[in-house]
């Protein structure tokens, strides 16, 4: 009875993922742009059965000398991203529909989708491989942007026919391009099972986990130590530390995360916010800025007093932050709702739906 209970659950997990996607399996070309993403864009498409083709070595920079054809304006240090080496594919524990492709074999086998992803790749992907593909009947041509300006600066009348967003503004903006073009906002997946809560923390730590913070958004960084200073003086008993966690490996990040009792993201310009969510699925409530948080998609998981704290002040900072700390129950309360409220909005398989009517509808 237990043998044939098993080989049902295993049959009826093989058809549920077999037909959430459709009959044709594609490859769809994604240029790297972020780690997140690009892992997240994996396991969406694993899980509908599709094919991720990630650039190889030949799209990057050489050093020294010049730069190989097709990815030239990607920037100097490129040949540093993890997924243009396809020896690293597998320390970042990605599914396995993967495919890597270099600049001869994509022109002798093109990809049914292919997607323009940031700037610095924009007119590469548009002037170097859509100008051979537009016209053989098979490749598709799409937008993503995970950011809530416009990332894409030429050829933009002309190419904005299929755009995945996962942004509030750039949706409307498209829009206003072209009303009749193929646009879907999409979740990407986001590996619940990685960052697994592990229930709550007394620790009186906090985390900012935005990448060279202080180099590239340095007036949101001076706002982030002037509200935590203010905190401490205020509140010299019960002082918290900030960490900036710049360099910390994804394999490592749930540890950190877990040692802290909540995370302070002071960014006005943002895009999907991975770090929010990875902090919410911790358990780990995030403390943002009001002002920069309007319109942002993030505002629909991130909930006032349930998953995060808005705060316009460093007044206002300090005394939601002092309840967290001297308050027990309450702390332990809001920790396990944030990891409880984020599993509830956010499903994958639901998500990994709607990036499939957005394949099945491309232009």
């Amino acid at each position: 009875m237990q043998k044939n209970s098993y080989v049902c659950v295993v049959f009826c997990a093989a058809f549920r993922k077999s037909s959430a996607g459709s009959s044709k399996k594609l490859r769809i070309f994604f240029p790297f742009i972020h780690p997140e993403v690009t892992k997240s864009m994996a396991y969406a498409l694993d899980y509908l059965g599709h094919i991720l083709v990630l650039p190889g070595k030949s799209f990057a920079p050489t050093e020294p000398g010049p730069t190989i054809a097709y990815f030239s304006n990607v920037p100097e240090d490129a040949y540093t991203y993890p997924f243009y080496y396809p020896e690293r594919i597998a320390r970042d524990n990605l599914p396995p529909n993967i495919e890597i492709i270099e600049n001869d074999e994509i022109i002798e086998n093109p990809p049914d989708v292919l997607f323009i992803t940031c700037t610095p790749v924009e007119r590469d992907v548009l002037v170097h491989l859509w100008s051979r593909f537009k016209d053989n009947g098979k490749t598709k041509l799409a937008h993503f942007t995970g950011v809530d300006v416009s990332p894409y600066t030429t050829y933009i009348t002309e190419t904005v026919k299929n755009i995945l967003v996962t942004d509030n503004t750039f949706h409307k903006w498209a829009k206003n391009i072209n009303s009749t073009c193929n646009i879907v906002r999409w979740i990407p997946w986001i590996n619940f099972d990685h960052y697994k809560y592990k229930g709550p923390s007394d620790c009186l730590e906090m985390g900012c986990y935005i990448i060279d913070f202080k180099k590239r958004i340095p007036n949101d960084f001076e706002m982030s130590m002037r509200f935590k200073n203010y905190y401490n003086r205020r509140c010299p008993r019960k002082p918290v530390n900030l960490t900036f966690n710049n360099d910390i490996l994804q394999k490592d990040l749930p540890n950190v995360m877990h040692n802290t009792i909540a995370t302070l993201h002071i960014k006005h310009v943002e895009g999907f916010g991975y770090s929010i969510i990875e902090s919410l699925a911790m358990g780990r409530p995030v403390f943002l800025f009001r002002e920069f948080a309007k319109y942002k998609r993030y505002e629909k998981w991130c909930i006032e007093g349930k998953t995060c704290f808005y705060v316009s002040s460093a007044e206002e900072f300090a005394k939601k932050l002092y309840r967290l700390v001297v308050d027990k129950a309450y702390r332990y309360h809001i920790q396990e709702t944030a990891a409880k409220t984020i599993r509830e909005i956010i499903n994958n398989e639901e998500q990994a739906q709607i990036l499939q009517t957005f394949l099945d509808n491309l232009q």
